[in-house]
């Protein structure tokens, strides 16, 4: 039995329509938005000697997620300076190194969720 004599008595149902959905490219909620310093260092792992958060990865976590929302590298230095001791502490050529990597590896990112 063919699936053309099935549909000519009425036999096989018509096939339904298929749904698409959009993809999310980014949350209205979050595009723009800074993301929370002082969580990034909650979340952060130990340091080396596993007595507090490890600030530096707090602070590439902060500025990637920064760039993911849109932010412009500068600003992104900028704000590092302002919330990070560590970024204070070793000045502005670590907060742009910082955000300079933070900024490459949300691109990556990026590239790789086109594939």
């Amino acid at each position: 039995m063919t699936p053309e004599k099935l549909q000519g008595m009425g036999l096989l149902a018509e096939p339904e329509p298929v749904r698409t959905y959009p993809l999310r490219v980014s949350s209205f909620r979050t595009a723009g938005s800074w993301p929370g310093y002082a969580r990034c260092v909650q979340r952060a792992p130990p340091n080396h000697s596993g007595t507090a958060s490890d600030i530096s990865k707090a602070d590439f976590f902060w500025a990637m997620m920064a760039s993911q929302r849109g932010h412009s590298t500068e600003a992104i230095a900028d704000g590092l300076m302002e919330l990070s001791s560590k970024a204070r502490e070793n000045g502005e050529s670590y907060a742009r190194i910082t955000v300079q990597n933070a900024t490459a590896a949300a691109e990556r990112g990026r590239q790789r969720n086109r594939v």
